[in-house]
């Protein structure tokens, strides 16, 4: 099972918080700080 959180945090910066199981790893846990001039988010 794989759980994705994305949070908006001040200023447009984006905390992603990705957790994931696996019988081979076990949990592991990352977090990845992007900013939005090195990630475009274009959905419009």
């Amino acid at each position: 099972m794989l759980s994705v959180e994305l949070k908006e945090k001040g200023f447009g910066s984006f905390e992603l918080k990705l957790e994931g199981r696996a019988s081979d790893f076990g949990t592991g846990r990352a977090c990845f700080y992007l900013l939005p001039s090195t990630f475009s988010l274009n959905h419009d």
